[in-house]
């Protein structure tokens, strides 16, 4: 374990903009919808722990949202 501290962003309706990597920063972003990613997660094409607990995040929380709403228009 660690003291590291991480923060995660859901970012939406973004444009692409021009990558500015550090010299050591080897990137490859790629855009795919949050199902697909999510699938690569359980496929194991996505490894890296703070991706998967942030799509893991987005998810379960989306799923919570959707719920709430339905529950409040109900009832």
């Amino acid at each position: 374990m660690t003291g590291e501290r991480v923060h995660i962003f859901l970012a939406r309706d973004l444009t692409q903009g021009d990558a500015e990597p550090e010299p050591d920063e080897d990137l490859r972003p790629a855009w795919v919808p949050l199902d697909e990613a999510v699938e690569r997660v359980r496929a194991g094409a996505i490894t890296n722990g703070l991706a998967v607990a942030g799509l893991m995040a987005v998810v379960t929380n989306s799923a919570a949202s959707t719920k709430l709403a339905a529950n409040t228009r109900t009832g």
